[in-house]
């Protein structure tokens, strides 16, 4: 039965591009949430991706928020991610934390 490690986050800050390989591809990744805070720019839309950069096909979340807004999603159990998380941009300024684990599957 594979084994969830404790949850790391990687912080990506003031996203306007495409942010690929987020977190690198690895065994047993697991997208587990976000927290988002819109910046200054109006509305920002952006899709999160199971893939190796942002404008791969696996899209697997998109966020809308409003302008000045912010949330906080959380997926407990995991999204699987095997080809790594990128980010795919499509408007506004966002500052951005990604929420993930991997999986030991040797356990």
């Amino acid at each position: 039965m594979p084994v969830a490690n404790d949850y790391e986050s990687v912080i990506v800050a003031a996203l306007t591009s495409d942010d690929d390989a987020t977190v690198p591809a690895v065994a047993g990744l697991r997208l587990c949430g976000y927290s988002v805070r819109d910046g200054a720019s109006g509305a920002s839309t952006f899709d999160i991706v199971n893939g190796a950069t942002g404008a791969a096909a696996g899209k697997i979340v998109r966020v809308n928020v409003a302008a000045a807004g912010s949330e906080t999603v959380w997926l407990p159990e995991g999204l699987p991610c095997p080809l790594g998380i990128s980010v795919d941009h499509l408007s506004g300024d966002v500052d951005l934390v990604i929420y993930y684990r991997r999986l030991n599957t040797a356990a």
